[in-house]
């Protein structure tokens, strides 16, 4: 099974989106979540998640900053961001650190997938 961790501080979306996704039925668990970007950190460097779905603008840490720390302490995690900013300077430091995918909020399932 495929390793998800979501890190997003908004509560409701988080809950929403372990508690609607077919996680199981597309091979996939959820292994944490996280409401901040130190929290989701020091789940990705313990958990050592496949995957981590990360919100960008998050309190203590932005989602970017994660991923760059999370690639400097030798994590092998995949990223997708998850984000309600559509704007292209965002999009450009993602592909710089090697996201996998940037989707936009609300979420289209499918695509997340």
């Amino acid at each position: 099974m495929t390793r998800i961790l979501i890190v997003d501080d908004e509560f409701y979306f988080r809950s929403a989106l372990k508690a609607n996704m077919p996680w199981a039925e597309n091979g996939m668990t959820v292994v944490g979540d996280a409401n901040d970007g130190e929290s989701g950190l020091e789940l990705i460097l313990q958990e050592k998640p496949d995957v981590a779905i990360v919100d960008i603008n998050m309190p203590m840490l932005s989602g970017l900053e994660l991923i760059k720390r999370a690639q400097e302490a030798g994590s092998a995690c995949r990223y997708v961001i998850l984000t309600g900013y559509d704007e292209f300077k965002y999009a450009q430091r993602a592909v710089a650190l090697g996201v996998s995918n940037y989707v936009l909020k609300p979420v289209d399932f499918q695509e997340l997938l």
